[in-house]
């Protein structure tokens, strides 16, 4: 997998298939403190609310790596999290497809 070096993700919509992870893997400046933040869009750039994101970080001296936190896209679709950035350190972020239950009410 590719580690990217840039100011922005875009995740689309054709890249979350329901009950599949994506990953991206990213090296962030050296900053004190360095927010994250993004919008998951459907194939029709609409926003998708619910979308699951896990933030990973690994140290890329050990190759440890630990779940730091799991957060969700708000009704906006949009994400935001801050991490603190180290030589040391890279982080991958994890996305969900929001999970869809259909429930069937009234009797049988």
């Amino acid at each position: 997998m590719e580690t990217l070096q840039t100011d922005y993700i875009i995740i689309k919509s054709s890249d979350l298939v329901e009950g599949k992870p994506y990953t991206v893997k990213f090296v962030i400046p050296q900053k004190q403190e360095f927010k994250i933040k993004g919008t998951v869009y459907d194939k029709d750039l609409h926003p998708i609310p619910n979308a699951a994101i896990e933030i990973i970080e690994i140290n890329k001296i050990s190759g440890d790596s630990k779940i730091i936190g799991n957060i969700f896209s708000d009704e906006n679709g949009e994400y935001s999290f801050a991490v603190e950035p180290r030589f040391e350190l890279q982080y991958k972020i994890t996305a969900y497809s929001p999970l869809i239950i259909n429930y069937k009410s009234g009797k049988k």
